[in-house]
This record gives C-alpha cells, sequence and structure tokens, in this order.
C-alpha cells in the first residue's frame, strides 16, 4: 500500500514538473542546490551511456527533489560537456541523447561566484555614488548597507 501511494506521488509530481516546465514562452531558468556536487555527478556515471531518453524507473522512485530528475537527462547531453570536465568526467558520452542539438546552457554557480558579483555590484554602486554626490566613503557605506 505504501508503495502505491509512493508511485502516485512520483507520478503527480513528474506531471507538476512536465506542466511548469512546457508552459515556458521564451525562456525558463532552473536553478538547483546539490552538496558534494562532484560526488553527484560521479553517481550519475551509470547513466552515460544509457541509451533510452527516459531515465530508469527506480532513479524516478528514489528520485528526492525535482533537481534529481532534471540533472541526469541534461547531464548525458553534450550541454553539459564543460561543466563535467571541469569536474574530472570524461565527455564525450555514447548515447542518443548527447549529441542532440538542444537549447540548454548549463553551468555551476558557487557561493563565492555571487558574493563576487555582489561585492562587484556594490562596488560599482558605491564609485557611482561618490562620481554623482561626491560622497566619502564613510558617507556612502550605510546607504549601500540600507540598500539605497
Amino acid at each position: 500500500m505504501k508503495n502505491e501511494i509512493n508511485k502516485e506521488n512520483v507520478a503527480e509530481e513528474l506531471r507538476v514538473l512536465y506542466v511548469a516546465m512546457t508552459r515556458a514562452k521564451e525562456k525558463m531558468i532552473l536553478i538547483g542546490t546539490k552538496n558534494k556536487l562532484q560526488d553527484y555527478f560521479i553517481n550519475c556515471l551509470s547513466l552515460k551511456d544509457h541509451a533510452p531518453v527516459e531515465l530508469p524507473y527506480t532513479r524516478l522512485l528514489n528520485a528526492k527533489t525535482y533537481f534529481d530528475w532534471v540533472t541526469p537527462v541534461v547531464y548525458r547531453n553534450q550541454a553539459m560537456a564543460d561543466v563535467l570536465q571541469d569536474y574530472g568526467i570524461e565527455v564525450p558520452f555514447q548515447n542518443s541523447v548527447y549529441f542532440r542539438d538542444v537549447p540548454i546552457k548549463a553551468e555551476v554557480i558557487t557561493l563565492s561566484d555571487i558574493i563576487s558579483d555582489k561585492m562587484d555590484e556594490m562596488v560599482e554602486c558605491f564609485c557611482e555614488l561618490r562620481k554623482s554626490k561626491g560622497m566619502t566613503p564613510e558617507k556612502a557605506l550605510p546607504i549601500l548597507k540600507q540598500g539605497n
């Protein structure tokens, strides 16, 4: 009984994901987080030569997040090649999905990337404040902290 309920829940969640992904008009951005990403990618290696487009049923049932459904599909396509090579995984793969031309861009963004981008934004904002209002750093920093 519990197994049947789990299968029904998985099927419903797959429908929700399908609907969400097929409604994008121009662009869709999927964002996910994963601890130990390299380990996760290595765990996906068993799929690299998996011929069918569909994922194995057990992988669908064992997924804990949408990320666990989407990533293994994209993982097998050349869109992930640069990312996988950065993690020491050899490509190309020999499967029917790898060479398909798909409009996907995959990249890994780390917390330090986000912080660096935010710092660059703050410095740029500070320079603009100094230039336009003749502010000293002492006056500008409280304004930056408030987000004004």
